[in-house]
């Protein structure tokens, strides 16, 4: 098995081997230190793969030294990334002490902050939620939103007694994950410009990464949810607004500057409605819960809910059957607009709406497959998500502390 950020054609990481490639001498210059934190990361990455394992078995799947492995797994176990456990075994002798990512020793927590409510919940480092999910009513101000975010960390640090290596912050907005700051959030507009990421670590005094929705349900979806191993495939958003996360070839598409996926701003309708972002006729007031949610009250003459509109449509009521057949072709525009670009194996709806009336995935499936051209539409599969943008922050917390130990190169070689 290759790991995500080895290249195929790269040779080996040896410290000052030389070798030849494409007719010129090459060498690498990996200092001992920082090829210690690669075979840590190659080590790290076949537990996550492979699940718990023992020392030799890891030796065996990556192709190292027994002693290598060794020295990584100890320097992972001070680090409380990994750590070891026995595991109850029938027959004579002492079983080789196993290995797996710390859930006992250590803990992440990931939060995730919506148009209207913030959900908090503690996990592993194998991404599996413990204990209960908090949850609060989002708040009206960006002072009162830390605040907020800061006293659930600590009553919950508290509570289950936690060990916490750092923070994961989803948020429904274009993120400037290098700095730390969301740049532009048209649905919550006080938290534009904020550097959310610094604020919350000075309040809390943990590692604290932010991350946009899409981009960590992306991670979450791939490790443990409807794309599992999956190399090529789109994540759809669908709620206040349209976001949409891409993963190429078994790495995330950010763009230049971080802002990629911005599907719910293409313009469909134009000189239409007035969108959150100031442009009118966006795809999102026509194809979001909330356009959706927005016409069928204008229809009914009455403000209906994401929840009305499901019980609507589930009991056969016309106008909400109608209009939600309107919202599917409008979607199915923009889905077949990002299956064309991307050419993805899959595509993975993650939706209130969709969840609470499974037939509408079909029904979406249906209206792109006849605008979308047939190259791009044959072999691409439509799934429900099976992770959430809470277990996304979780997701990405825990890549966050394993870059920080080493990153995933996907080119290894330096010319002298």
């Amino acid at each position: 098995m290759r790991f995500p950020f080895q290249s195929s054609s790269a040779p080996p990481l040896v410290a000052g081997r030389r070798f030849q490639g494409n007719g010129m001498t090459q060498t690498s210059i990996v200092q001992p230190r920082l090829l210690s934190q690669l075979n840590e990361r190659l080590v790290l990455d076949a537990i996550q793969s492979y699940g718990p394992s023992t020392r030799a078995e890891v030796t065996e799947r990556i192709g190292v030294t027994f002693a290598t492995v060794a020295k990584a797994v100890a320097s992972l176990i001070d680090a409380r990334l990994l750590e070891e456990y026995d595991e109850p075994t029938v027959g004579r002798g002492r079983p080789a002490k196993r290995i797996r990512l710390a859930v006992d020793q250590s803990q992440v927590v990931g939060v995730a902050i919506e148009i209207d409510e913030v959900l908090v919940a503690a996990a592993g480092l194998d991404g599996k939620r413990r204990g209960a999910t908090s949850t609060f009513k989002t708040p009206s101000s960006y002072q009162q939103l830390v605040r907020s975010i800061s006293e659930a960390l600590s009553d919950l640090i508290k509570s289950e007694r936690l060990n916490v290596l750092g923070v994961g912050v989803s948020v429904a907005a274009q993120v400037d994950e290098k700095a730390g700051r969301v740049a532009v959030a048209a649905n919550l507009p006080y938290l534009s410009d904020k550097p959310l990421e610094r604020d919350l670590r000075e309040a809390i005094g943990i590692t604290c990464s932010i991350v946009r929705d899409t981009h960590a349900m992306c991670v979450s979806e791939r490790l443990h949810g409807s794309a599992k191993n999956l190399d090529n495939f789109l994540l759809l958003h669908l709620g206040v607004g349209i976001g949409m996360g891409v993963m190429i070839d078994g790495r995330l598409f950010f763009g230049q500057y971080g802002y990629s996926g911005e599907l719910g701003h293409m313009t469909v309708v134009p000189g239409g409605q007035l969108c959150h972002c100031g442009r009118k006729g966006c795809l999102e007031t026509v194809a979001s819960e909330w356009g959706l949610s927005d016409h069928l009250s204008e229809q009914l003459g009455r403000q209906v809910t994401v929840e009305d509109v499901a019980r609507l449509y589930a009991s056969g009521d016309p106008v909400a059957k109608k209009e939600v057949r309107r919202t599917c072709k409008h979607l199915a525009l923009g889905v077949s607009h990002a299956v064309h670009l991307f050419n993805p194996g899959k595509v993975v709806v993650y939706s209130r709406l969709f969840s609470a009336c499974p037939e509408l995935l079909e029904l979406l499936v249906h209206n792109v497959e006849r605008i979308a051209l047939p190259l791009n539409f044959r072999g691409c599969e439509f799934v429900n998500a099976a992770t959430t943008p809470l277990d996304g922050s979780i997701a990405h917390i825990i890549g966050h502390l394993a870059d920080a130990l080493a990153p995933r190169l996907s080119h290894t070689t330096i010319v002298n």
